[in-house]
This record gives structure tokens, sequence and C-alpha cells, in this order.
């Protein structure tokens, strides 16, 4: 059995101002890493065994709150970059709503991002590695973005990843999959 803690970042100003982040490298804003404290507190009970995060600041910092009890090094992991939103990143949901009232819906993506689907192709082989080297009884922290703990989620069921949208993920939310 492998413990996977699947944790969504901490806050960032954009976060706040209801702007798609996508890819963009935000950093956390200070209540993001008031977050990160408080939930690595609450973490530091938990067997940890690797911490691994997404590259971008906003995961990686949430991520070096919760590694730092166990004395732990963040293992970097690309395939949890949060998903490419084209031409939506930087843009507020409101503006791409009033734009485009039937993307959500649709699950049409932005110009130039990625769907969900792409998304679920570039994490599946990376969970199955992660599953395959773990150890009996491991628990993993993996630090990452909203739609990669849905999609995660997703996949660790057996959901269709387009249904996503079942799993609501907020900041510093931590997930528990069992494995």
């Amino acid at each position: 059995m492998m413990r996977l803690l699947l944790v969504r970042h901490g806050e960032t100003d954009w976060n706040r101002a209801r702007r798609f982040q996508g890819q963009t490298d935000t950093e956390l804003n200070q209540t993001g890493r008031e977050q990160a404290a408080v939930i690595a507190q609450h973490l530091a009970k938990e067997p940890l065994s690797r911490v691994i995060s997404s590259p971008l600041k906003r995961a990686w910092q949430t991520a070096e709150h919760i590694a730092q009890p166990h004395q732990l090094a963040v293992e970097q992991e690309p395939a949890l970059i949060e998903l490419y939103l084209g031409s939506w990143q930087g843009r507020t949901y409101e503006e791409i709503e009033a734009e485009c009232p039937q993307v959500h819906a649709a699950e049409i993506p932005p110009h130039g991002g990625e769907t969900v689907v792409d998304v679920a192709t570039r994490l599946r082989p990376w969970l199955t590695q992660l599953i395959a080297e773990s150890t009996t009884n491991e628990t993993v922290a993996v630090v990452a973005h909203g739609v990669i703990v849905q999609v995660c989620l997703c996949l660790g069921n057996g959901v269709n990843v387009q249904d996503y949208r079942q799993f609501v993920v907020e900041n510093v939310s931590v997930t528990e999959l069992i494995i």
C-alpha cells in the first residue's frame, strides 16, 4: 500500500484576483506562506519518505515548508507542472467567461493551451513509475496545482479525466490517495 498526499499549493495574488495562472511562475503571497506553514505543521506528524513538487515557485515554496520538519529535500518533477492555459494565462475568470461563455461547459481548450487529456498523458507515466518504485507502506507528499491534483485523482480512481471537476481542490488542501 502506498499513500499519496496530494497537496495543492498555497494562495498567490493571482488566486486571490481569480486570474488564470497556468504555467505562469507566480509566488506565494503572505496568506499563501502562512497557509504553507500551517499545512507543514499538520503534515509534520505524517511519516513522509519523500516530498515531490512541481517546479513552479508556488508549489515549490509550499513543498519546502512541508519537507522541512522531515529533513527531506524537495524533489522536482516536471510532469507536475500545471495545465498550460495558452492565451488565458494572466487573464481573469470574468474576462474569459465574458469572451466565451460556453468555454467551461464545452471543455474547449484555450488557444495554444493543453487539455486535461494532454495533462493525463503527461502524468500517467510518472504516476505509474512512482507507484512501481514505492515501498510497502510508503507515504509521499506530492505538491502541485489544482488541475494536476484533480487529474491524479481521476487516474488513481479510474475516473474519466474529463470529469476532473467533480473533485474540488482548494489551496493547501490535502487529498489522500491510497494505492
